[in-house]
């Protein structure tokens, strides 16, 4: 679905930025000026909010929230849990939940698509990476890094994002052990 977003927005708009936003996250007025005023299509090309995921934890018991903000390190993507609120800084990867992205970028990666991907299919894909399954999210942050552009958060610019899970007496076991 992301890839004919993107191919859509390129082929059917004249316009410079595209934000991409999950239909699980809520962007308030606030949140969307902050984004807005953060991006630059030099230096800031790529702007993300600060969304959070939640991965099983304990035996999958319980979601642990993490920030789809990520440094690349010699183990994978790992998330940076400590970060300066309401500051913008650059960063490796982010997740797609809620990006900004400038025209430019997405117009590099069509260019130089991989042929077996085409113009059309060359934005996201997911698959592995030295033995070691990557998202889709984050391997369209590594290209985009591997292209030349940087990639940016603004942690003021902070959107929840609704989860559901099934509670059983488990949960309840590994919270009174």
């Amino acid at each position: 679905m992301r890839n004919r977003v993107v191919k859509a927005f390129l082929d059917n708009t004249d316009s410079d930025w595209l934000l991409m936003i999950d239909c699980d996250e809520q962007l308030t007025t606030e949140a969307f000026d902050l984004l807005i005023n953060t991006a630059h299509d030099k230096e800031r090309p790529v702007v993300s909010g600060l969304v959070f995921a939640a991965f099983d934890a304990h035996k999958h018991l319980y979601p642990k929230p993490l920030p789809a903000i990520f440094q690349d390190s010699p183990e994978g993507f790992l998330p940076l849990h400590r970060y300066d609120k309401n500051s913008v800084f650059e960063i490796d990867a982010c997740g797609t939940g809620c990006v900004l992205i400038h025209r430019s970028v997405l117009e590099k990666m069509r260019e130089m698509a991989d042929p077996n991907q085409g113009p059309d299919w060359c934005w996201f894909w997911d698959g592995p990476i030295e033995g070691k399954w990557v998202s889709e999210d984050l391997l369209f942050s590594r290209r985009i890094r591997q292209l030349g552009f940087p990639i940016h958060v603004n942690t003021g610019a902070v959107l929840p994002h609704e989860k559901s899970y099934w509670l059983s007496e488990e949960h309840h076991d590994a919270w009174h052990r």
